[in-house]
């Protein structure tokens, strides 16, 4: 399996490093506006030897672009802070905030060969899939991506309106409801184009993973 994969809020580089691991062929474009978390992700690549196939970007993703502020929870607590959002409410401890380039996935013209999408960015998933729509349509990649409870409107409406699944992930399984909720056990969920049902079954498989489907498609 070979292909790009675009890490969306890539923190230290948990997923960075992992989509690399899994073959020699994959190629990650890693995305973190933190400065402070984004200096330990260069370095997480680098001693995994994997800098000359992940390309760093400092910037946030959404549906705009220009600056922003981002929110930093208090790091008053003797460790790296690695949670931060473009959504004042992600948390009730704000400390401060940084202003980052902000910038659409679609400004990016990547057009050919995203396989994966993994976003990570706490709330703010909604207004980055409105910034990457012609990305996703063009590339149809599958996606991992968090929901939280006040996500689940927008994206009942997004899923259908570009051919998507959606699976919630838990540990043992992956389930296809008709409609999307939220599940305090499964914040993750994988959206899966119809063309590439197989390939997630088969994926669920190999990794001991239930399909469960709710629905009949």
């Amino acid at each position: 399996m070979g292909g790009t994969f675009l890490d969306v809020g890539a923190n230290s580089g948990i997923y960075t490093i992992l989509a690399c691991a899994t073959s020699p062929e994959i190629k990650v474009l890693a995305f973190e506006p933190y400065p402070l978390v984004r200096e330990a992700l260069q370095k997480n690549v680098i001693v995994n030897g994997y800098d000359q196939r992940v390309s760093l970007f400092p910037y946030a993703l959404s549906d705009q672009e220009g600056t922003l502020p981002l929110y930093i929870p208090d790091d008053s607590h003797g460790v790296l802070e690695t949670s931060c959002s473009l959504e004042s409410t992600f948390k009730d401890n704000i400390s401060h905030t940084i202003s980052v380039d902000v910038k659409t996935m679609d400004s990016f013209g990547l057009y050919e060969n995203i396989s994966v999408i993994k976003v990570d960015i706490e709330g703010h998933e909604p207004s980055f899939m409105k910034g990457a729509i012609e990305t996703i349509k063009r590339n149809r990649p599958i996606i991992f991506c968090e929901i939280l409870s006040s996500d689940t409107g927008f994206f009942n409406s997004f899923l259908p309106s570009v051919g998507y699944y959606d699976f919630r992930l838990r540990h043992d399984m992956a389930i296809l409801d008709e409609r999307i909720a939220f599940d305090n056990h499964s914040w993750n969920h994988a959206f899966v184009p119809r063309e590439k049902l197989s390939v997630f079954y088969d994926c669920c498989r190999t990794h001991g993973l239930e399909v469960v489907k709710k629905v009949v498609i």
